[in-house]
């Protein structure tokens, strides 16, 4: 999910707000994730490996975030 992806959900789904996240928030910074759609197989690995690794670092805070009242 980009920038521009969790603002239109935030909108959509104001009561939501503050439970959207970009993934790159789970390792407490802010950044897209590059979408590799019609490049070349090295590309999506790159994004690939770029996503595990936030997801090894973060899943910490994402078990947090998940256990959180709304």
């Amino acid at each position: 999910m980009e920038r521009n992806h969790k603002e239109a959900l935030q909108v959509e789904f104001p009561q939501y707000a503050g439970r959207i996240y970009l993934l790159s928030e789970m390792i407490d910074r802010s950044f897209n994730i590059h979408d590799p759609v019609g490049e070349p197989l090295s590309e999506y690995q790159t994004m690939f490996s770029e996503f595990e690794q936030i997801l090894e670092r973060g899943f910490d805070k994402i078990v947090q975030l998940s256990r959180e009242p709304e």
